[in-house]
């Protein structure tokens, strides 16, 4: 049988099941779903690599983001005590190794190798990127079914959310609890999410001032998970008082361009050159941002990130980190003169929907004339029509998680609960969807956003703190001691 396949191809299963007629191709999904499965499709008894008993506690949680396919698996290997560790899945053993993985800091807390397909003249005992051995299992051996009587029974497309490995113990204490108890318990979960971000707000406040605190913790709401750290960074690169400086120095028409110039260039965002294929209008663009940039950081000394550093956009190209600097730039150059709690005033008089829907509007209307209105990438198709920079939906999740939480901090906590109640929601993302099927096997629906904000905090509190496979979770038993409010 053929060994090797061009990457990205289907992979046939072991040459043993082949010689048994059951070749049939294999995505990586579909080990995904099978290990997510385990207890439905793999045997009773499973073995590692090298021969020694394995079991199973918790196959861990489905990654929707980059790194390790599941995170905080459990096993016992050799009767021993339960270990807790990432788990990696690939097509070939080899697979390790060709994606380099050993080297990716992401990796380095997998304890699992789990392959469908052994590879010839592969070392037995591979090597995470922090250098310590982990166990493998290949599934070939373990699978109780041929694959190709799985792929009739195995519908890839409910995975993560629409199965039954999704739900954890905490599910039927939920599902059995009535409508307004639920709601009562959601309510009061988003509450102490509230608490806890102004918390974290007036530490850093205290620490760096105000307005500081409040612009920090507004770049880094730009940003998906992956992209928090080096949007925090680069508040931190180019603090507030120097944005504030460089964007007074500038008149009106070319202040937000400036910010833009400051923060795309101290981003690492700006290419080095122009592209040979770009348009006329990227050309131009290009030169304004990139003359302005190398003026500032000759005269501020600037350090900018490394254009590496964003990585994990590339499904929702609207979303890309330089139409997200783009769209803060307008609202850190009018801040510039009027203070950053100038974004506070509004909500600051406890109006009602009204007032939530203009500060919302506020921090959604672009710049008129701005190149990325109308761009997803540097010298990309130009659209026909503009696509929103801030969209409503990182806009409401600003108001709830940046500019509330700082209310709270002024001393203006009943206000800030107040709007927060009346928050709509905002389109589920892989985490509250994850959670929900945990919780309430995804057949619940969230009409505000603070719902969906006590979802989250439950899920970060317990789901992902655990290290036991949900079966030391203390969720359970807090459910069924704390009474009704």
């Amino acid at each position: 049988m053929k060994r090797l396949c061009p990457a990205g191809e289907a992979l046939p299963i072991a040459a043993d099941q082949a010689r048994r007629g059951h070749s049939t191709p294999v995505s990586e999904r579909f080990i995904r779903c099978i290990w997510y499965s385990l207890r439905r499709y793999l045997k009773p008894t499973i073995r590692t690599l090298d021969g020694r008993p394995i079991r199973i506690l918790s196959p861990g949680r489905w990654n929707t983001g980059p790194g390790p396919d599941f995170l905080d698996g459990v096993f016992s290997l050799d009767c021993h005590g339960a270990r807790c560790a990432d788990v990696e899945i690939h097509r070939r053993r080899s697979d390790w190794r060709a994606h380099r993985h050993e080297v990716n800091p992401a990796y380095r807390r997998v304890g699992l190798h789990v392959f469908l397909q052994e590879s010839a003249g592969h070392p037995l005992r591979e090597m995470s990127s922090k250098g310590n051995g982990f166990t493998e299992i290949c599934l070939a051996t373990q699978i109780q079914r041929p694959i190709s009587a799985l792929r009739g029974r195995l519908k890839t497309d409910r995975f993560p959310y629409g199965t039954d490995a999704a739900r954890g113990r905490c599910n039927r204490i939920l599902n059995d609890l009535p409508p307004a108890r639920k709601k009562e318990l959601l309510l009061a979960a988003a509450e102490a999410r509230l608490a806890e971000r102004a918390l974290r707000m007036a530490r850093v406040a205290q620490k760096k001032g105000f307005d500081q605190a409040l612009y920090e913790m507004l770049l880094e709401s730009l940003g998906y998970r992956s992209h928090k750290a080096p949007f925090l960074s680069l508040a931190r690169r180019v603090p507030w008082a120097s944005l504030r400086e460089i964007a007074r120095a500038h008149r009106a028409r070319g202040r937000v361009l400036a910010v833009e110039a400051l923060l795309m260039g101290c981003a690492g965002l700006i290419p080095r050159a122009p592209a040979p294929e770009w348009d006329c209008a990227t050309r131009r663009h290009w030169h304004r941002c990139n003359s302005l940039w190398k003026k500032l950081q000759r005269r501020h000394h600037f350090v900018p990130l490394r254009a590496s550093s964003w990585k994990g956009w590339g499904s929702r190209p609207a979303n890309a980190p330089w139409r997200r600097i783009a769209g803060v730039s307008h609202i850190l150059a009018g801040a510039a003169l009027t203070g950053p709690d100038s974004l506070l005033r509004g909500l600051s008089r406890c109006g009602d929907r009204k007032t939530l829907s203009r500060c919302i509007r506020a921090l959604t209307v672009p710049p008129s004339g701005s190149y990325w209105l109308r761009r997803f990438s540097w010298g990309g198709t130009s659209l026909q029509r503009g696509v929103a920079l801030l969209g409503r939906e990182r806009a409401i999740a600003i108001v709830g998680n940046v500019l509330l939480p700082f209310l709270v901090v002024q001393g203006k906590a009943a206000c800030a609960r107040a709007l927060y109640r009346r928050l709509p929601a905002v389109e589920s993302n892989a985490v509250t969807r994850l959670a929900t099927a945990r919780f309430f096997g995804g057949r619940a629906r969230f009409a505000a956003f603070i719902q969906q904000q006590g979802l989250l905090h439950i899920y970060r509190r317990f789901c992902e703190s655990d290290r036991s496979g949900c079966r030391e979770c203390g969720l359970p038993r807090l459910l069924t001691i704390i009474p009704p409010a």
